[in-house]
């Protein structure tokens, strides 16, 4: 049997907090909480900045920083007061195995820098006002 003793450390101060470590020289992991009376911080630090997640929490915020991040539940609901933002430096995946739904009590913008296609079984565009379509070129296909 391979043996692999963890170093563990409980560190207790009234001014600092207190700090839990697990050091596992092994796999070169070492796992630390850390409460210090107005944050908890958790870190999984693998021995370099790609290999370390971190989760840090406030009484006004929580932050994630992983390499990866998976939710996996029955139902996900997201709701915020103000602002949402969702963005990715690379590809971007939003998909639903039944109906799905974009709905805004205000104004909606879909914007591309390069090609914009929209394809379905049936297509409609309802406009209670104004449609207008503005291109260089535009082509109407209707196949029997």
């Amino acid at each position: 049997m391979d043996s692999n003793p963890l170093m563990c450390r409980v560190e207790l101060n009234k001014e600092t907090g207190i700090t839990v470590t697990v050091q596992n020289d092994k796999d070169k992991i070492t796992q630390t909480v850390e409460m210090d009376g107005t944050s908890i911080i958790i870190k999984v630090d693998g021995g370099s900045k790609e290999k370390t997640s971190t989760v840090k929490m406030t009484t006004e915020s929580i932050e994630v920083s992983t390499k990866t991040f998976k939710l996996d539940a029955e139902t996900i609901t997201c709701t915020s007061e103000k602002a949402t933002k969702h963005e990715s430096k690379d590809t971007m995946t939003v998909k639903s195995s039944k109906a799905m739904t974009l709905d805004s009590a205000d104004k909606l913008t879909e914007k591309a820098a390069m090609d914009f296609a929209m394809s379905g079984q049936n297509v409609k565009v309802d406009a209670k006002v104004d449609a207008k379509v503005g291109a260089t070129n535009i082509k109407m296909d209707a196949k029997a």
